[in-house]
């Protein structure tokens, strides 16, 4: 086992190995250190790791005037044909929005792992843009990962002395999360029949939401060619997100993020009875609650707050709905990798996190499974 926070092993055959990590011909190797003991090796691995930093200190840096913003001009440049639209969109407002106006003019020989360790911490604090709090600690981990990326490439093209602690870096600790938001009971089913006795398109969808888990933009661009009525199955293979580039906003259909969200949930005869009576309206349509074209996102947003109010239920996002199926499927006995499947989670460990929240009550009723002392008298 390594020592902590060191990378130094006890090997079988009695000695100790340290490594550290070099850059060559654009690619990271590691490179061993040997010693009796540990201490030995955490000596030799400090002066192997000062010989680097001066040797590639002392070579010609032809990027040494380069600055973040221009590295980043040059990253998503490369990167643009290959990622997704709203990816990209994504990418390049975080960039504009959070790391440029800071580090932009910061030179690339002058970016340390311990400036950029700095840059994290003031964001976890105070990094939104209403000036109401830190980022979420995904937005801190995916800006810390456009810096990787970034860094990375410019070690391919120029010696960076400092790119190895740059690339080891990790993202600040997630603030502890309670439980996610969701309807309660009484307001699940005052919900269902409000909704039950219209028979609109949005509603047939807040009811679909309510009761398969589906994110909004992969209701928006169901298609009626996307619903097995024999298997009774409906297939998530597009979702639709309105993407705004260079001072532009368009309404985008793409495939899934994951090949986990492109997947296959089986409907209950209810939904398909739902499905079925909004087809007799809408059959000739190509998409389930659009028309020929997706349903826009935003619609169905103002829409579903409109029926909250209408319902006198406080008005919550509208993926608020996901995190109800998933928790109620939850606890009402459901099996949490079907869920995770169900959802198109890549990792049931999201599953777990996001939505496993057991209540008191369940807590009290597994106690008891375990009760040894069940049926004893203490008279």
């Amino acid at each position: 086992m390594s020592k902590r926070g060191e990378n130094i092993y006890k090997r079988r055959d009695g000695r100790w190995e340290g490594r550290y990590l070099v850059w060559q011909e654009g690619r990271q190797k590691y490179v061993s250190v040997y010693g009796r003991t540990c201490a030995a090796v955490r000596q030799k691995l400090l002066i192997c790791k000062q010989q680097l930093a001066a040797s590639q200190n002392a070579k010609p840096q032809p990027g040494s005037q380069l600055t973040v913003q221009k590295l980043f001009a040059d990253w998503l440049h490369r990167k643009q044909p290959i990622l997704k639209p709203s990816s990209y969109a994504r990418y390049a407002g975080l960039l504009n929005t959070q790391i440029l106006p800071e580090l932009g003019g910061c030179l690339l020989s002058k970016l340390t792992a311990q400036k950029i360790a700095a840059f994290m911490a003031n964001k976890m604090q105070s990094g939104r843009l209403d000036k109401q709090g830190g980022l979420a600690a995904k937005t801190i981990a995916d800006i810390l990962s456009l810096i990787k990326s970034a860094v990375k490439m410019a070690a391919r093209d120029f010696a960076i002395a400092q790119s190895a602690a740059i690339l080891n870096l990790r993202p600040p600790a997630a603030r502890c999360a309670g439980k996610p938001e969701i309807f309660t009971e009484p307001e699940v089913c005052q919900l269902t029949e409000n909704l039950l006795a219209a028979s609109s398109v949005s509603q047939a969808a807040v009811l679909l939401c309510l009761n398969s888990g589906l994110r909004l933009g992969e209701v928006c661009a169901l298609r009626w060619s996307d619903i097995d009525w024999t298997a009774q199955t409906l297939t998530v293979q597009r979702t639709v997100q309105r993407v705004t580039q260079n001072g532009h906003s368009e309404l985008l259909l793409q495939t899934p993020k994951t090949e986990a969200a492109r997947r296959t949930i089986p409907l209950t005869a209810d939904l398909l009875a739902l499905l079925a009576r909004s087809a007799k309206i809408r059959a000739e349509q190509s998409y389930i609650f659009g028309g020929q074209r997706p349903l826009e996102p935003r619609t169905m947003q103002y829409r579903f707050a409109s029926l909250l109010k209408r319902c006198g239920i406080p008005v919550r996002n509208f993926h608020v709905l996901r995190h109800t199926f998933a928790s109620r499927f939850i606890a009402l006995g459901g099996n949490v990798k079907s869920l995770s499947e169900i959802l198109g989670h890549a990792n049931i460990r999201t599953t777990m996190q996001l939505y496993v929240h057991p209540s008191l009550a369940q807590k009290r009723a597994d106690m008891e499974l375990v009760n040894t002392l069940h049926g004893l008298n203490f008279d």
